[in-house]
């Protein structure tokens, strides 16, 4: 609904015929079934639509009626301009469309919008309860906590904790060793040692790459009308995961992949020979123009009979990818028309365009109809000086400079006036940019005003995700949408003050990490309730509610599989490399036979495997992986009974109960109880109790009467243990992380 352009009644471009007519059937009050979302009766036919004081819509109701009158659409137009909730305001926008109101001309979002102003660091506040916060972070939470009369809730024990510290940071459980250490290490620094020790870990990376990757929607294969094998995209996977183990500044990473490949050479500092000086530039170099795949591994549509349409549909593709993935901008919106709901005008688009237009992605765009209509960019560098073979790395380059002519209605065959290569004039009048020269494209200038201290966006959007990916809900609950119609911060100063320490810190997110993770916060019990000295405080937005319980959350389809395998002992952690066994270019599904020819039937972790767009391992899509073909801020989370199927009947999960059941059973002499107590800790990461054991050992005694009679001993009891460790395999403790 907001890609409706103006006031003219027209299929918005975004959505098809199907869905549009039942849209439009629903505004116009016709056959559709009214909307419920809370109790009372249904309106007749005719009322106006009923809206409760707190912008939410009460009771049901639907939108019966034309809006044909004038009566009528000063009362839409009056609607639109309450202040609602953002849903409320999506609908109101195709209402308005309908009855001819045109929000367009009075944009709701103006320079003074939240995101729009400058970050400033607020001071630490004060709180009644000294001994409780141990960094800023805690006193920001308790001043909100203390103002509504909550408390805060106990501290986890050392063991939850330290599962859900190593799950968050590496992606996988904690071994009995670890839990053992971590609870018998009474020191004063005992936590900042085990945090210390999990940044320093290679799987750091692996696991906090993969969040960044579902920004930059990385996929191994293109998609959409032509899916034909990326097989140079993993340079781009395994850079952001040495990134991330490297702790490269931020603002830096973010350079590179924007234009990594128009970065100056850094001063060489004292102590470097020249030998040893030339093979790190030659490194840098190799990594700067890997990251630039970010900008060039999007879907492309490689039977598109138009090349301009093409090239500019990659265009709106990297438009959209920044926008979201670093300011948190739906500027893709502005394509059609102005912006519906925050001040980016089609001018402001058609001057990123520019940018873009002024890059080449693709190595060819020919028209021939019926054909593959391009290829993507690939360029041989060198990875490692110490063997200097050239490898392809996909990535973007400098091309013939141009402006582009704005696109009405977003079609190049309708143009109206040239726009200079630029940003957002909504942010350049408070954040000016450098100039753009005429044989420059703009990357770099982009990439540098993005990451510069005074962008009130960038530093904002990269803490939101970082505490979401800690807490689960950002401090916005919309990462990608920091305009009109997303959230509003439910702890500004709480943002702003991360967003501060980020830039003082030199960017630095293994030390944003630490000041999180040391917090008081990030300790507490996972059970709602246990709290000092009074009630919870539920009445704290979801991205807060840690301070008074810390949030359950399901394990992701990564962390599932990983988990799975490593409890076995059978998980594979060498790094880097691709899986994909196809040739560049080649098609993913076998062109006579339509096979599909990428397989999983291996033990390497999840990050590793392949991304087929339109194909996502099966696994993974039934624990709701994202699509790889856009950006993904907040991964969904659903509960549903095919899950608990697929884990119960999965051949993975039982190769992996029948390795665990052999680690369990390595030492014969043990007696049962403690193999029941060692699978515990493995899976659950604790020991049982007295009534597990006894349910546990009942379990065991059950099972072995089910056999067949004519298995030999081992074999029983093989088949006892595999059933058991299934059961803890699919368990909800196994898959959820308190």
């Amino acid at each position: 609904m907001p890609c409706v352009a103006g006031s003219r009644r027209r299929r918005p471009p975004c959505r098809g015929d199907g869905e549009w007519g039942e849209v439009k059937t629903w505004l116009h009050g016709g056959n559709g079934l009214p909307l419920c979302t809370s109790a009372g009766s249904c309106h007749h036919r005719g009322d106006p639509v009923t809206i409760g004081m707190s912008g939410s819509v009460s009771g049901c109701f639907a939108c019966h009626g034309k809006f044909s009158s004038m009566s009528n659409r000063n009362r839409c137009s009056e609607l639109c301009r309450s202040p609602l909730s953002p849903w409320w305001k999506v609908v109101c926008a195709g209402l308005a469309v309908l009855c001819g109101t045109v929000i367009a001309d009075e944009p709701t979002a103006t320079e003074g919008h939240w995101a729009f102003r400058p970050v400033l660091r607020p001071p630490v506040p004060e709180t009644r309860n000294r001994t409780w916060p141990r960094t800023p972070v805690d006193r920001f939470l308790l001043s909100r906590l203390e103002n509504q009369r909550g408390e805060v809730a106990l501290a986890a024990d050392r063991r939850s904790f330290l599962r859900r510290l190593t799950f968050n940071l590496t992606g996988l459980p904690p071994t009995p060793a670890e839990l053992r250490d971590f609870e018998a290490d009474r020191s004063p620094v005992a936590f900042d040692r085990v945090v210390d020790r999990l940044l320093s870990s290679a799987r750091y990376g692996e696991r906090w790459g993969r969040h960044w990757l579902d920004i930059s929607r990385y996929a191994d294969s293109n998609g959409l009308d032509e899916n034909r094998a990326y097989v140079n995209a993993f340079h781009f996977r395994d850079y952001v995961i040495d990134a991330f183990n490297s702790d490269i500044p931020f603002d830096e990473f973010i350079r590179s992949l924007i234009a990594g490949d128009l970065l100056p050479e850094p001063r060489r500092p004292p102590g470097f020979s020249d030998g040893d000086w030339q093979g790190h530039l030659a490194s840098l170099t190799a990594d700067r123009i890997r990251a630039t795949g970010f900008l060039s591994l999007g879907p492309k549509g490689l039977r598109e009979v138009d090349p301009v349409k093409m090239e500019m549909d990659i265009i709106d593709d990297q438009i959209s990818t920044v926008g979201k993935a670093l300011l948190g901008l739906t500027l893709e919106c502005a394509r059609c028309h102005d912006h519906k709901f925050d001040p980016i005008t089609t001018a402001d688009y058609y001057a990123l365009a520019g940018i873009f237009k002024s890059t080449r992605t693709m190595s060819q765009i020919v028209d021939k109809r019926g054909k593959g209509n391009g290829f993507w960019m690939e360029r041989a560098v060198v990875l490692d000086a110490s063997a200097p073979a050239k490898v392809s790395v996909m990535c973007v380059e400098e091309g013939a400079m141009a402006n582009l002519r704005v696109h009405r209605r977003g079609s190049h065959l309708d143009l109206g006036a040239e726009v200079r290569r630029g940003f957002p004039a909504v942010l350049t009048r408070r954040h000016p940019a450098a100039a753009i020269g005429p044989t420059e494209s703009g990357r770099l200038q982009l990439a540098r005003w993005i990451t510069d201290a005074g962008n009130p966006l960038t530093s904002r959007v990269v803490v939101n995700r970082i505490w979401q990916w800690h807490f689960g809900v950002g401090l916005v609950e919309t990462p990608d949408n920091f305009g009109e119609l997303g959230a509003t911060p439910v702890a500004p100063e709480l943002l702003d003050w991360l967003a501060s320490e980020l830039i003082r810190q030199g960017w630095s997110i293994k030390r944003l990490h630490r000041l999180i993770l040391l917090s008081s916060v990030y300790r507490t019990a996972g059970e709602p309730g246990q709290v000092e000295g009074g009630e919870p405080g539920q009445e704290l937005p979801a991205a807060l509610r840690a301070v008074s319980g810390f949030p359950r959350r399901r394990l992701a389809a990564e962390e599932i599989r990983d988990s799975l395998l490593f409890v076995a002992g059978l998980l594979d952690t060498t790094m880097h490399g691709t899986l994909l066994s196809l040739k560049p270019r080649q098609y993913v599904n076998d062109a006579k036979t339509g096979k599909h020819l990428v397989g999983y039937d291996n033990l390497r972790r999840s990050v590793y495997q392949p991304v087929i767009r339109n194909k996502v391992y099966s696994l993974f899509q039934m624990f709701e992986f994202p699509s790889p073909s856009l950006v993904a801020g907040r991964r969904a989370t659903t509960t549903v009974p095919p899950q608990m199927l697929v884990m119960m009947n999965s051949d993975l999960v039982a190769r992996c109960s029948r390795g665990m059941a052999g680690q369990v059973l390595g030492d014969s002499t043990r007696a049962e109880p403690d193999h029941i107590r060692t699978a515990y800790e493995t899976v659950f990461g604790r020991l049982p109790d007295a009534g597990e054991l006894k349910r546990s050992g009942r379990f065991l005694d059950a099972f072995v009467q089910t056999l067949p009679a004519d298995l030999g001993p081992a074999q029983r009891q093989r088949e006892v243990w595999q059933a058991f460790c299934q059961a803890l395999m699919v368990s909800n403790e196994f898959v959820y992380l308190d």
